[in-house]
């Protein structure tokens, strides 16, 4: 398998697909905000879990926590970032994976995430 991560230019899906997001929401805006917020405490827990669990070695423990954030960032239509989450489940069960790399690139697409969510909340005022 190929452990490579792609360069931010290549072809990933993208940071925020909107229409996924207010299909979770039922296409009400404030449902959209509110989803997006218990999106980013929970994976603001799941990435202290994921970092805690690769500090002590436990691989198994952190692919199960990028899993489950893989699904929520899925739900909110991040797919840049549940990319980097399944990877990261992938690496992490991998003997040889780097886990430092993927936890990196995995907190990058966080951020990208949060920004594109601030951008989207921001268009009509209900950030």
């Amino acid at each position: 398998m190929d452990e490579r991560w792609p360069s931010d230019d290549e072809k990933t899906p993208g940071v925020l697909d909107e229409r996924l997001l207010m299909e979770a929401a039922s296409d009400d805006r404030v449902e959209a905000a509110a989803l997006m917020t218990l999106f980013f405490r929970l994976a603001a827990h799941q990435f202290v879990k994921m970092r805690e669990a690769a500090d002590a070695g436990e691989r198994s423990s952190l692919a199960r926590t990028a899993h489950q954030a893989a699904g929520g960032a899925a739900t909110c239509g991040f797919g840049a970032l549940a990319s980097a989450l399944h990877a990261m489940e992938t690496i992490a069960s991998s003997p040889a994976g780097d886990l430092t790399a993927g936890l990196e690139r995995a907190g990058r697409e966080l951020e990208r995430a949060r920004r594109a969510a601030s951008s989207f909340l921001g268009e009509d005022g209900t950030s």
